[in-house]
C-alpha cells in the first residue's frame, strides 16, 4: 500500500464517519485529565457495573483470600473462598471499628479469616 492509497482510504473513512453523524474531531484532553469528569464517571459508570477483581482459580482452596484495591471506587475488597467452596467478597473494613481487616495482599495456604463480626485473622 503506497502513501497515496493510504491518504485516499483515510479521506473515504472520514467522509463515511462524518456522513453518519459521528464525531470525528480530536478528543478534548479534559476527557483524560479532569477530576470533575472522573468523579462523574465513578458515579455514572463504575458504581453501576460489575468490576472483575479476581479469577476463581486464584482462590483454589477453602480459606484462601486476596485483597484487591478497586481504584475507580476508592475501595478495597477482600475476596475469600469459604468452607463450602463458595467465593465471597467483602469490604476490607471492620464494620464495628472501621479498621482494615487484611493488610497483606493474599494468602493461599488455608489461613482462616473469620467474618462473623468478632473474629481475628489467624
Amino acid at each position: 500500500m503506497n502513501r497515496e492509497t493510504s491518504n485516499d482510504d483515510w479521506t473515504r473513512h472520514w467522509g463515511l464517519s462524518s456522513g453518519l453523524g459521528l464525531n470525528v474531531d480530536n478528543v478534548d484532553v479534559a476527557a483524560y485529565t479532569s477530576q470533575e469528569r472522573f468523579q462523574a464517571e465513578r458515579e455514572k459508570i463504575f458504581r453501576k457495573v460489575w468490576i472483575p477483581v479476581a479469577r476463581e482459580a486464584e482462590l483454589p482452596n477453602p480459606g484462601d483470600f486476596i485483597k484487591r484495591d478497586i481504584y475507580p471506587l476508592e475501595a478495597e475488597a477482600l475476596i475469600t473462598r469459604d468452607n463450602d467452596g463458595q467465593l465471597r467478597a467483602f469490604h476490607n473494613t471492620c464494620l464495628h471499628r472501621g479498621s482494615t481487616i487484611v493488610s497483606e495482599c493474599s494468602y493461599t495456604t488455608g489461613q482462616e479469616i473469620k467474618v462473623d463480626g468478632g473474629g481475628e485473622i489467624g
